[in-house]
């Protein structure tokens, strides 16, 4: 196991997880119970690598290597994996920006209130100070815009309204 982990980059730990959850199935010496990995597995170990760098999980995987099992291609079933990643990350994108602005919002409005403002029946000035969800919505979408430039929002989905900041 040394070996193979060495050649294809990983920890052992990481290879023995893949045995045990399926997705690598070496061969065992029988006189001493050793596994015996083939090019077959380290073929294996590369194509999870890089589907993992894809962003796709090993549960997605384990049905990609099930599919070419029983001898169907898997290819549409990872652009349907694939599709719903990239929707996945444009709706978390557009949640990060909308909290980065409101974040920035507050920090400048913050840095005219003095430490030390808050009243007994407060908590934190500052954060008490925040007026509502809505404040940033568009700065959000002026950030937004910013993101296009870098082609890192899809245009799609891309503005942010008053119900998304609810």
């Amino acid at each position: 196991m040394n070996e193979l982990a060495k050649r294809v980059e990983l920890s052992k730990d990481t290879i023995r997880y893949y045995i045990k959850i399926g997705l690598l199935t070496p061969k065992y010496n029988p006189d001493n119970g050793y596994k015996l990995f083939n090019d077959k597995d380290i073929q294996r170990l590369h194509f999870i690598c890089k589907a993992k760098y894809l962003g796709f999980t090993l549960k997605e995987i384990k049905q990609i290597f099930f599919e070419c099992e029983r001898g169907h291609d898997p290819c549409p079933m990872v652009r349907k994996f694939l599709q719903r990643h990239i929707e996945t990350n444009n709706k978390h994108l557009q949640e990060l920006i909308s909290l980065q602005a409101r974040m920035e919002i507050a920090w400048e409005d913050w840095q005219k209130i003095p430490d030390s403002q808050t009243k007994p029946a407060e908590y934190c000035a500052m954060i008490e100070s925040v007026v509502s969800k809505g404040i940033a919505i568009d700065y959000a979408n002026q950030m937004i815009g910013h993101f296009f430039s870098f082609g890192v929002v899809n245009k799609q989905n891309s503005s942010i309204s008053n119900q998304d900041a609810k």
